[in-house]
């Protein structure tokens, strides 16, 4: 497209699976029970806040991020998600 100056727009999901995704949930839980007790300030805010930045960042570029060192990965993680750790990647989510 001729004289097009802006970015294509594309829906960006960030899913989580297995342990990931039942650790994020108990940090949630945890933390709704924090605010519903009137805290406003823990370790276990701050990571959520963190996470959820970073799960902002991602939608806006999928490839934000340095590829993971497989020898670094697990190998029960490597075996039980082969594809997903092919395309992993790592990033500092607080002290940045």
């Amino acid at each position: 497209m001729k004289g097009y100056k802006g970015k294509i727009k594309k829906k960006i999901t960030t899913k989580l699976v297995g342990d990931a995704e039942k650790a994020f949930n108990d940090l949630n839980k945890i933390v709704g029970e924090q605010r519903s007790q009137g805290i406003t300030s823990s370790k276990d805010i701050t990571l959520l806040n963190a996470i959820n930045r970073i799960f902002d960042v991602i939608a806006t570029n999928p490839f934000y991020g340095e590829n993971a060192k497989k020898d670094l990965i697990p190998k029960e993680y490597r075996q039980k998600y082969d594809v997903v750790t092919s395309l992993l990647l790592t990033c500092q989510i607080i002290g940045e």
